[in-house]
């Protein structure tokens, strides 16, 4: 009985060193496990991070060109306000050279009234 009872006793023992020594796998190999999983997200981390530094880098020169555009939209827009300002004065200029050859041509209209008038009277003072 002594000896069943030895035996019975080193059967446990030997089966908590076995459980023991399972348990101790197992959790080498969650730990490993683990290790791996963290390396995977460090890995992701640093290419999200540099994603993120080829984003901000987009962004800024998405910016400068829209700056950029948006200065020369305000150009366009002052070049424009400045032909606008061109044309009204061409056209203020163009009536005045319309009023002025309408005044040149009566003042035409006038002389050869007046040569008419001024022959006239010489015809007839000839005559009389």
């Amino acid at each position: 009985m002594l000896s069943e009872s030895v035996t019975q006793r080193q059967e446990m023992g030997n089966q908590l060193k076995q459980e023991a020594l399972l348990e101790r796998t197992n959790l080498l190999e969650l730990k490993a496990k683990l290790k791996k999983e963290r390396e995977d997200l460090d890995r992701e981390s640093e290419v999200m991070n540099k994603e993120k530094l080829d984003f901000d880098l987009i962004r800024s020169e998405i910016k400068k060109q829209r700056d950029m555009l948006e200065q020369q939209r305000q150009d366009i827009k002052e070049e424009t306000d400045t032909f606008i300002v061109t044309k009204t004065d061409l056209q203020v200029l163009k009536e005045h050279e319309r009023i002025q050859f309408d005044e040149i041509n009566k003042d035409k209209a006038n002389i050869k009234d007046l040569t008419f008038i001024f022959t006239q009277k010489k015809t007839n003072l000839r005559i009389s």
